[in-house]
């Protein structure tokens, strides 16, 4: 058990999600397991962090189509913004149960940064790498 207000059921859940990256190669992203896709995009972007960030379903309750849509929006918006680099993705359910939700890979975001930006659009966990290109769920609540 995790001392965390994310029920250990949706942390399972999260840690079995796909993770998908539209880059010019696409990849999958999965906990734990090293990604020579995400290696490459740090290879690339010259940086040694990413981090996978999602505004849709705020803590995991269901909202609407416009809602998700208008939330993610805004995140892109404010990564912009920012000059992060970044490329869409996907958080994709393994079993079925949650739709898929539209998502961003930020590259060369410093850990607090990401950790704070998924803390703003009221999030209970982003997926953080580091220089080795090893996903890691970052739970936030």
């Amino acid at each position: 058990m995790i001392n965390s207000l994310v029920p250990d059921d949706m942390i399972s859940a999260y840690r079995s999600t796909n993770y998908r990256v539209f880059s010019d190669d696409p990849f999958v992203l999965r906990m734990g397991q090293p990604s020579g896709g995400l290696l490459r995009l740090h290879d690339l972007y010259r940086c040694n962090s990413s981090a996978f960030i999602t505004a849709y379903n705020p803590f995991s309750l269901a909202a609407s189509k416009v809602e998700n849509e208008n939330a993610q929006l805004k995140l892109e918006n404010h990564l912009i913004e920012r000059s992060f680099s970044c490329i869409k993705g996907i958080g994709e359910d393994s079993v079925g149960d949650w739709s898929s939700e539209n998502s961003v890979l930020v590259l060369g975001i410093e850990f607090k940064m990401a950790r704070s930006i998924g803390t703003a659009f009221l999030q209970n966990a982003i997926v953080w790498s580091s220089a080795d290109a090893i996903p890691k769920l970052i739970l936030l609540r």
